[in-house]
């Protein structure tokens, strides 16, 4: 179904790598809820959640960033994925 939907965009291809990517991260929170045909309310939801760990994550760069002496193209170029636990710290 996403692959349809991506022929069909007539978009650059970073945007369809960026549609893409949070597609697939809605496939998976759906799952993970175990939603099968989701409703407004979900989407609403899955709204606040997303917005929720962009704050946490904007938030722990800002931590690393001072703690850590990153420099700012180093947050930048960060992800959310880029973050992982060591120990009991987060670290990029």
């Amino acid at each position: 179904m996403i692959g349809k939907f991506s022929a069909y965009l007539d978009v650059s291809k970073v945007s369809l790598t960026n549609y893409l990517y949070g597609l697939r991260a809605f496939h998976s929170w759906l799952k993970t809820e175990e939603i099968a045909r989701p409703l407004r309310s979900d989407i609403l939801r899955y709204r606040k959640v997303m917005e929720a760990e962009y704050k946490l994550f904007f938030f722990s760069l800002i931590l690393l960033a001072l703690s850590g002496g990153l420099r700012t193209v180093e947050i930048s170029r960060a992800d959310v994925s880029d973050l992982r636990n060591n120990g009991d710290a987060e670290v990029l």
